[in-house]
């Protein structure tokens, strides 16, 4: 095996070593959370890791030897970024975990809100939704009132355990900020949590009208 070979063979088993590793640590992270736009706001706002991987790459494929240097050069460039994307992923979302003070860039934070707001307005139009269902069940004789009321109670609380879990994550996003732009974000928090506590008396009223109620 000549040298050229013997290189670009370490080169390649180094890339499947990190490869391999980059798969660990997202693995770590764990599954995307509901409210998963706003997760990826913050990763894409903390990870640089793709342009410093392209700089890295181009690194390794200039040390390979051989007539080809500049190809070898843009190839390790291509094979960076991608590897970069991967581990700045990774590093980001383990930041958000575990880091405090993050400070996001103006525009970004208000990409943030805004998503946030949309969503909280997507919950409060469920809520009114809901609302208007209950009007016309209530006007339904007991025994369809109760059916009815069954059905809807069983669609409100599977929309309100995914709705825990967007409170839960925008909880842990809100606690990796620096307090001012902690301070904006978890507004939008309390104003999910009060549709929330609508959605729960919702959720109630209508196991009032269940069967065996009198």
């Amino acid at each position: 095996m000549n040298q050229r070979v013997l290189k670009n063979t370490t080169i390649l088993m180094m890339i499947l070593s990190f490869l391999s590793s980059c798969a660990t640590m997202q693995g770590v992270v764990g599954k995307k959370p509901q409210n998963s736009v706003e997760r990826d706001i913050f990763t894409q706002a903390i990870a640089a890791g793709a342009a410093i991987g392209g700089v890295a790459g181009g690194i390794v494929g200039a040390t390979a030897s051989g007539k080809n240097k500049k190809e070898n050069t843009l190839i390790g460039a291509g094979v960076g970024a991608i590897l970069g994307g991967v581990v700045g992923g990774a590093v980001a979302n383990y930041q958000i975990e575990n880091y405090r003070n993050i400070q996001l860039k103006n525009h970004q934070l208000e990409t943030l809100l805004n998503s946030a707001r949309q969503y909280n307005q997507k919950v409060a139009a469920y809520n009114s939704q809901l609302e208007q269902q209950m009007i016309q069940i209530r006007k339904k004789n007991k025994e369809e009132r109760a059916r009815i009321a069954m059905d809807t109670k069983k669609q409100a609380e599977e929309y309100r355990s995914q709705l825990h879990e967007a409170i839960v994550e925008r909880t842990k996003l809100s606690e990796s900020l620096v307090p001012d732009q902690k301070k904006r974000y978890q507004k939008t928090l309390s104003k999910l949590k009060a549709e929330e506590k609508k959605l729960d008396a919702a959720i109630n009223k209508l196991a009032d009208w269940g069967p065996g109620i009198v």
